[in-house]
């Protein structure tokens, strides 16, 4: 089966599909930012780059987890721009933390489908896998340190 169709098709895919799908259809600047940059691309990225990346090295798969460990900084210089640019909004408008609230409201319950699914993917890829869970926790940690950080939360 290519790619393409696993996107497509498998149901562990469907929720981070479509919720990276609407977000690419966001007319408002502020509301795709927010839904990429500070949710779901934080809350995607540590499942797949981190977490994955954990589960690869606990099985001996040294390779790949080098290689999403090194996928990993680049998600965090990403956050750490991301971040940089939401307390820039922030510090020159104040009422753009509320605008930002919403934004994430609206988008972080796609997110944590999305994990909770591919959650269920990784756990049915390799021995040692830890509990979904835990998986959906870790990722909602990292999208919420990421909007302490924008002075968000």
């Amino acid at each position: 089966m290519s790619e393409r169709a696993i996107w497509e098709t498998e149901s562990d895919w469907q929720a981070a599909r479509r919720a990276l799908e609407l977000s690419l259809v966001a007319y408002d600047w502020a509301e795709c930012f927010s839904a990429v940059n500070l949710v779901l691309r934080p809350s995607i990225e540590d499942v797949l780059n981190r977490q994955l990346g954990e589960l690869s090295r606990r099985n001996g798969d040294e390779q790949t987890w080098l290689l999403l460990s090194n996928l990993s900084l680049d998600s965090e210089r990403c956050n750490r721009w991301s971040a940089a640019l939401a307390k820039f909004a922030i510090d020159e408008r104040p009422g753009n933390r509320d605008v930002f609230e919403r934004w994430i409201a609206k988008w972080a319950p796609r997110a944590d489908s999305a994990v909770a699914s591919l959650a269920n993917l990784i756990g049915g890829l390799a021995r040692n896998a830890v509990p979904q869970s835990e998986i959906v926790s870790g990722a909602r940690s990292k999208r919420e340190s990421l909007l302490r950080l924008c002075g968000i939360r």
